[in-house]
């Protein structure tokens, strides 16, 4: 996400406004895009569940410990962005993305503490019916109060546990997206909101430009240390590899919607990662 949004450049000022079926077919093209991307995580997600069904009691019940810290850690997140919240005067933005790189760091974590999915799977489902509740409750209001758009808290628990699920205990391919989505997309907000003057056109979500370049800077100096310590890349091979999955990734962050760029970032991510790995 890009920020907060903004009185749209395109529209004010005397500049002539661009009519309704301007950007029709790229609005099109981008959420097919958006959705295509959320339909391969699923049925991608739904095939290794089947494959890999093993012994999901057996398995959960030995990472029992391991659950427990992922989920003490989990509320320790959760109570003190209540407490940020309520004690602090930091605006709604900055307290979401000090959540989302929270959330992240936690998510970065999965690969030290579970040899399996079982177990992820059953602490995102914890934290997915907590974030119900409190979306009910009115609790923890700055992930999904009036100027949260979407569901984005929830996806982007189930976006890690995808990452972790398809990975199938390769490093670069889980630690890269997760990592993209933790660091790019909030520094994308925080740039666009503090210094975003240039949207995008309407359909591409009222994102700026500036946020949209910032996000494409860091989503490079990310995959590069990952192909650089996880793969055997020459210079040149990582430099050309990380700013095409850099601007991959961006453009999969500007089309999404209602905070669907938590998954539509970390899939496209992975995507380009094993078709250019294999």
């Amino acid at each position: 996400m890009n920020g907060p949004q903004r009185t749209n450049l395109l529209e004010g000022d005397g500049e002539p406004r661009a009519s309704s079926s301007s950007f029709g077919l790229a609005d099109t093209l981008s959420q097919l895009v958006v959705y295509s991307l959320a339909g391969y995580a699923l049925i991608r997600g739904a095939t290794a569940l089947t494959t890999r069904l093993g012994n999901p009691f057996r398995e959960t019940w030995d990472a029992m410990p391991q659950v427990l810290v992922a989920i003490g850690a989990g509320l320790f997140l959760l109570v003190a962005i209540h407490v940020v919240e309520h004690h602090s005067r930091l605006p709604t933005e900055y307290v979401r993305k000090l959540a989302h790189m929270g959330a992240g760091a936690i998510a970065l974590s999965t690969p030290l503490l579970f040899d399996t999915h079982h177990p992820a799977l059953l602490v995102t489902g914890i934290f997915t019916v907590a974030l119900v509740i409190a979306r009910r409750r009115g609790w923890l209001a700055s992930l999904h109060g009036q100027t949260a758009r979407g569901a984005g808290d929830i996806l982007f628990l189930w976006a890690a546990y995808l990452a972790f699920l398809l990975s199938e205990g390769s490093m670069v391919l889980f630690l890269t997206p997760v990592l993209v989505l933790t660091l790019a997309d909030s520094t994308a907000a925080l740039v666009g909101g503090r210094i975003g003057r240039t949207q995008w056109p309407r359909p591409f979500s009222g994102r700026t430009v500036e946020g949209s370049v910032a996000f494409c800077i860091v989503a490079l100096a990310c995959v590069m240390l990952m192909v650089t310590v996880y793969t055997e890349m020459s210079l040149a091979q990582g430099v050309a590899f990380s700013v095409l999955l850099g601007i991959t990734a961006g453009a999969a962050e500007v089309v999404a919607k209602r905070g669907w760029d938590n998954l539509t970032v970390p899939v496209s991510a992975l995507v380009l990662l094993e078709l250019l790995l294999r």
